[in-house]
């Protein structure tokens, strides 16, 4: 896939609204790239982004840094590409129909789609306004303040709750994807794998869903019913990543039974882990975790469905308590993320509920006076 160039970017005034779109924009029905169905204008026109410099590139699309003719900024233009006649990958039309719906400080905002319809390589552009670095660049450098971090734990549990209440799944919460604005503010971006809770799926889930490092124990263990408690987790995840000096990742293991191990043995008592017992209720009637990251999702094989315990939860949690530091504010926000720490998603407490904990109103600089710091133009390749 080439640079795109500036003579071949049309406008796109016409995208799908909210209402009405949930197949097209979230890749369930089978659609070509430019059905009119989709409302996307493939007139060619004048270019009005220019400038394009790749900060970033992943399995579907890459990302560019471009200037806009018509306003004084830059922006981030999400590349996607396919040959005439195929279709545009479904993450595409997944993240176009959850930025059409949201609108948070904490979210990225959509400013714009172009298509360019090159003779034998059409690219579908999703234009996102421009952050300099991300979370997992800033963690890397060990630079933030502990009232910074403070406030990147809210921002993002402030961004998922926008998501959860407009009938969306992230499913894809980590640093690399929390975008830092020039002014040192956390804002959730790629939405490639988002799902509309309310549209039933076609049929089993074949592939995972999340990084596995901050996938949740429901999805290790291969459940097809997955929603927002996903997310709920991922946030706890990323929360003591944030918090912690080193910026660690807090479950870190190379295949899902080697994660739900580690999981078990950090949450479980010994006791708690009796032949006879389930992990959680309804635990067993899972596929289970698999030691083999090859193996389809919804592979009939068996996997791993009962784990040795270890610490437990009390005693994981005084021993994480000492390796963070002893700062005036981060206890009660650590207690806040272990709470979304339950094994059963169906104990995990929702976003609002979080947000409602007295750690947050009990720490008024999280909402004002927090110094944030410089971010210079470092991005995460993946």
């Amino acid at each position: 896939m080439g640079v795109p160039t500036a003579g071949t970017y049309p406008r796109m005034p016409s995208v799908p609204g909210a209402k009405g779109t949930s197949a097209a924009t979230f890749g369930r029905a089978n659609r070509s790239h430019v059905e009119v169905d989709q409302q996307i204008s493939s007139m060619r026109g004048p270019g009005r982004y220019t400038s394009f410099t790749l900060i970033g590139s992943g399995a579907h699309g890459r990302v560019f840094k471009a200037a806009d003719l018509l306003a004084p900024r830059p922006v981030a233009a999400k590349v996607f590409s396919t040959r005439t006649g195929s279709r545009f990958p479904s993450s595409a039309w997944r993240e176009i129909g959850a930025l059409r719906r949201l609108r948070h400080p904490c979210i990225v905002t959509m400013l714009d789609l172009v298509l360019d319809l090159g003779d034998t390589d059409p690219h579908l552009s999703i234009i996102l306004e421009y952050a300099p670095s991300d979370l997992l660049q800033i963690l890397a450098d060990n630079r933030a303040t502990l009232p910074a971090r403070k406030l990147w734990a809210y921002q993002l549990l402030s961004a998922l709750n926008a998501v959860h209440k407009e009938g969306l799944v992230h499913f894809d919460v980590k640093p690399a994807n929390i975008l830092l604005t020039v002014h040192g503010s956390a804002i959730l971006a790629d939405f490639g794998l988002a799902e509309d809770i309310g549209v039933p799926l076609k049929g089993p889930r074949t592939r995972p869903v999340g990084s596995l490092w901050y996938r949740g124990p429901e999805a290790l263990m291969r459940s097809q019913t997955l929603g927002p408690p996903m997310d709920v987790w991922a946030w706890a995840v990323t929360v003591f990543e944030i918090l912690s000096p080193t910026g660690r990742v807090f479950f870190m293991r190379e295949s899902p039974v080697d994660m739900m191990s580690l999981i078990a043995a950090s949450l479980l008592s010994e006791g708690e882990n009796r032949a006879d017992r389930e992990l959680w209720a309804g635990s067993d009637l899972l596929l289970g975790a698999l030691a083999d990251v090859n193996v389809a999702y919804n592979d009939a094989a068996v996997g791993q469905r009962r784990f040795r315990g270890g610490n437990g939860y009390g005693r994981f949690y005084e021993q994480t308590r000492k390796t963070f530091p002893a700062e005036r504010g981060i206890g009660p926000i650590m207690d806040c993320a272990f709470l979304a720490l339950q094994l059963d998603p169906r104990k995990r407490p929702d976003c609002q509920t979080l947000l409602d904990n007295k750690c947050w109103t009990t720490w008024p600089s999280v909402f004002s006076n927090v110094e944030l710091p410089t971010i210079s133009e470092k991005h995460t390749h993946s």
